[in-house]
C-alpha cells in the first residue's frame, strides 16, 4: 500500500516521442510501390528498349551507304558484289518495262539512276544508250545534247551516242541554224562518230546495199561488240531519223570519202576496216575456244547450240565483207572532198557573175 501511495504521489513522467520511421516501415500505394513488389526483381534484368537502342547504335556504326560510297563504281570489283550488279540489273529491267508500257518519265528516271550508279568510265549496262534513244524518239534534242556533253565521257565509243550527236549537230547547223553550231562543229562530230565505229558509217551511207545482204538483224539486242552494235543501230528506229533528215546521209558520205582519200591518221580507221573485222573474228574465236576448254564432258545438244552461237559473229562479218565487195565492184568509193566541192561551187558562182557583168556591159555598149 505504501508503494502504491508513493507512486501516486510522484508526478507522471512524460512518454518519449518516437522519431520518424524509416523507409522500411513505409506502406506505399499505387505507382509509389517499390519495384520488387511490382516485378520479379532480378539483377540480370535487361530493359528491351535500351537493348534495342544499343543494337541500333552498333548497327549504324558498321553499316555503310553503298549508294554514296560506290557511286559510279557499281560494276567494279571493289563494290560489294553481287548486290551492286543485281541492283543495276533490276534498274535496267524496270526501265525497259516502263518503256514497253510507254511510261517515258519513269523509264528516264530509272536509266538516269542506273547511269549514276554504273559510272561513265567503264559502264557495265546500256543505260546511256537507252537514254539517248529515248531522247531521240521523244524529240528532245536539248536533253540529248546535255547527255553527251555533261553526263558522259567525251570519248564514249557507243554508236548510239556518237552518231546521235553527229545527227543533232548537223540538224542544228544546216537546218535550224542555231548560234554556236557551224559546219566545222558538224564536221568534227561526224569525224568523231566515224572514228568510234566505222562499220556503222558504211552501213548508214550505203544502207540500200547492206539491206540486201544483211539477214537476221532482229536477233541482235543490247550488243556490245562494235560490228553487232553497228548492225543493231542501222536496223533500229534511228535509221528513220537519218533518212528523214534532208542532206544528213549525203554529208556523212562526203566526210567518209574525204577521210578515205586523205593522207591522215584519221583515215587508218576508215581504210583498214578489213583489219578490224579480222581482229573481231579472231577475238571471238579465241573466246569461244576458251569457253570450250573450261567445260568438261559436254552433251551433244549443248555442242550443237554452241556451234550455232559461234556462227553468229562470223556470219555477220561475212555479210559485211560481201556488201563491201559489192560496193567496191560498183565503184562507189570515189573521192569527193567537201572543201574542193565548195571551192568549185564558189569558182562557178564567180564565173557566172563575171559572165553576167560582161553581158550587161556589152548590152549597154550596143545601146550606146
Amino acid at each position: 500500500q505504501q508503494q502504491q501511495q508513493q507512486q501516486q504521489q510522484q508526478p507522471p513522467q512524460k512518454k518519449k516521442k518516437k522519431g520518424r520511421l524509416g523507409p522500411e516501415t513505409w506502406k506505399l500505394r499505387g505507382a509509389a510501390r517499390p519495384a520488387q513488389e511490382v516485378y520479379d526483381f532480378d539483377t540480370r534484368y535487361v530493359d528491351p528498349h535500351l537493348q534495342a537502342h544499343e543494337e541500333a547504335q552498333r548497327k549504324a556504326k558498321r553499316s555503310r551507304n553503298i549508294l554514296v560510297l560506290y557511286q559510279g563504281q557499281f560494276g567494279s570489283s571493289e563494290a560489294p558484289q553481287p548486290i551492286c550488279r543485281e541492283f543495276l540489273s533490276l534498274l535496267m529491267q524496270w526501265g525497259m518495262l516502263c518503256l514497253q508500257a510507254q511510261k517515258n518519265k519513269s523509264a528516264r528516271q530509272a536509266f538516269l539512276e542506273c547511269l549514276e550508279c554504273d559510272g561513265i568510265t567503264q559502264p557495265l549496262t546500256t543505260a546511256r544508250c537507252q537514254l539517248m534513244r529515248l531522247y531521240m524518239e521523244s524529240n528532245r534534242p536539248d536533253s540529248a545534247r546535255r547527255l553527251w556533253e555533261t553526263k558522259l565521257h567525251p570519248d564514249d565509243p557507243s554508236v548510239w551516242i556518237r552518231y546521235s550527236a553527229a545527227l543533232l549537230e548537223f540538224v542544228s547547223w544546216n537546218i535550224l541554224q542555231e548560234p554556236g553550231s557551224t559546219r566545222q562543229t558538224a564536221y568534227d562530230q561526224c569525224v568523231k562518230a566515224i572514228q568510234s565505229n566505222v562499220f556503222c558509217a558504211y552501213q548508214l551511207v550505203y544502207h540500200t546495199t547492206f539491206q540486201k545482204v544483211m539477214e537476221y538483224t532482229d536477233d541482235i539486242q543490247d550488243a556490245t561488240q562494235s560490228l553487232e552494235e553497228a548492225i543493231e543501230y542501222c536496223h533500229s528506229e534511228q535509221m528513220g531519223a537519218w533518212l528523214g533528215t534532208e542532206g544528213a546521209l549525203e554529208f556523212c558520205q562526203q566526210v567518209l570519202l574525204e577521210l578515205r582519200f586523205t593522207n591522215d591518221d584519221k583515215t587508218n580507221v576508215v581504210v583498214e576496216w578489213n583489219t578490224q573485222l579480222t581482229q573481231i573474228e579472231q577475238d571471238y574465236e579465241q573466246q569461244q575456244q576458251q569457253q570450250l576448254d573450261q567445260e568438261d564432258e559436254k552433251e551433244e545438244d549443248q555442242e550443237e547450240e554452241e556451234d550455232d552461237e559461234t556462227a553468229d559473229t562470223l556470219m555477220y562479218a561475212g555479210m559485211f565483207r560481201t556488201a563491201m565487195d559489192m560496193l567496191e565492184d560498183a565503184g562507189e568509193f570515189i573521192p569527193q572532198p567537201i572543201q574542193k566541192e565548195e571551192e568549185e561551187e564558189e569558182d562557178e558562182d564567180d564565173e557566172d557573175d563575171e559572165e553576167e557583168d560582161n553581158v550587161s556591159s556589152s548590152s549597154s555598149e550596143e545601146e550606146d
